[in-house]
Formats: structure tokens, sequence, C-alpha cells
């Protein structure tokens, strides 16, 4: 199986390709034109995966660096191959050997080293990884009672939520980084971690347990 993995960058997006167990360095290219570059390279290596490095912080939280590398990923999937996201976090000790690297060969060598590293964390499943997918629609349960009450949405199954806006105080925890980017570009207060929610201040907490696609979430009060 030939594994393409990717260092995404603003300007520079750095390649590594996986065939077995042995991970190489194999081009820097440009943010401009990527599309078909990447494009074109996935046909000729006859790519069946490819592996995005995803950027966290070191406490894990998601920042905007992290939605863009998501916006990237979403972009990647529709070339039509299998896409995910992992947890680069792990890749940097041996990046951070190479801060030195001062001209733009070296940094572009860098680029390539930090695919390389991405591709061997995913195949050893050192961070979390995440499947860049296609979200299915899910209808939300109107309950007028609890129409105004301050509501955690804890775990949600999609962003495709039909009569979410029914409520009107929402905040939102996932650990998925699509699901978090969606809500968040639409104004939504959305948390990746845990501790960083207080339970006690909701009302009423929606869990996401035994849903099944296209019905009615089965949600219930926490």
């Amino acid at each position: 199986m030939s594994i393409l993995g990717i260092d995404y960058g603003t300007k520079r997006i750095g390649l590594a390709l996986g065939i077995g167990e042995v991970n190489l360095p194999l081009q820097t290219i440009a943010i401009e034109g990527y599309k078909d570059k990447i494009k074109n390279i996935i046909l000729e290596k006859n790519i069946e995966k490819v592996v995005i490095g995803l950027p966290l912080s070191m406490s894990g939280r998601f920042s905007n660096t992290t939605l863009q590398a998501v916006s990237f990923a979403e972009k990647i999937k529709q070339l039509f191959c299998e896409t995910y996201l992992t947890d680069e976090r792990l890749t940097t000790s041996v990046l951070n050997k190479m801060e030195n690297l001062r001209n733009k060969n070296k940094k572009m060598i860098k680029d390539q080293i930090s695919a390389v590293e991405i591709l061997k964390s995913f195949n050893q499943g050192k961070g979390k990884n995440y499947f860049v997918k296609d979200f299915s629609y899910f209808k939300v349960e109107k309950i007028d009672e609890i129409r105004d009450k301050k509501i955690l949405l804890y775990d949600p199954p999609s962003y495709k939520l039909i009569d979410i806006n029914f409520y009107s105080l929402i905040t939102i925890f996932t650990c998925n980084p699509q699901i978090y980017k969606a809500y968040k570009s639409k104004g939504y207060e959305v948390y990746n971690l845990i501790d960083d929610v207080n339970l006690n201040d909701f009302e009423i907490i929606f869990s996401n347990e035994k849903i099944s696609e296209n019905s009615v979430c089965p949600w219930f009060k926490g």
C-alpha cells in the first residue's frame, strides 16, 4: 500500500511517500496550485491513503492553525482519496534538531522530513488519527420546555444537525476537528478538551449515545 504523508504549511507543503514499512522524503511543493500537483502524485504513485499532520498546542487544544489544516484535508479528500489527519505533536523532537537550517533548500528538506515523521506517527499509532469524512444529516428533537436552557451538546455525531437553531443557548464539546471547525465557523462556543468545560454551568447535557443516522437524536438530560 502506498501512502502520501503531508506536512501542510501556508507557503510550502512537504511530501513523503510510504510504501510498506519504508517512509521516504518525496518533494516540497509551493502552496500555489497544490491541488493539481498532489492529484498528479496520487495518480503517478498509486496512492491509496493520504495522511496530513494535524497541528495542536502541546495541551491538545485546537487552534487557528489546526483549523487551517482541517480545511486543507477536506479539500484533499475531494481528490477521491482516503484521507486522515494525525496528531503531529510527537514529531517535533526530530524536527527541533533541524531548527538551525537557514537556507531555502534546507527548509524544503525539513518540510519533507516532517512529512516522513507524520507517516511514522500514523503507522505506529503514536498519536490520535482522524478519518476525514462526509458527515450525515441528523434531525434534532425539538423540546419546547428546554428551548432557552443552557445546553451542552456533548460529542455530537455530525455538524449537519437539522433544527439545532431551535435552541438558543448551545455550547459544544467535540474531539473531532472537522466538527469543531464547522461549529466554530458558525459562531458557536466550542471546546475540544473536557477540562475546559465546567459541566455545572449547564442545565441540560445532550449526548449522542445510540444515535443512528437519519433519525431523531435520543438526547437526554445529564
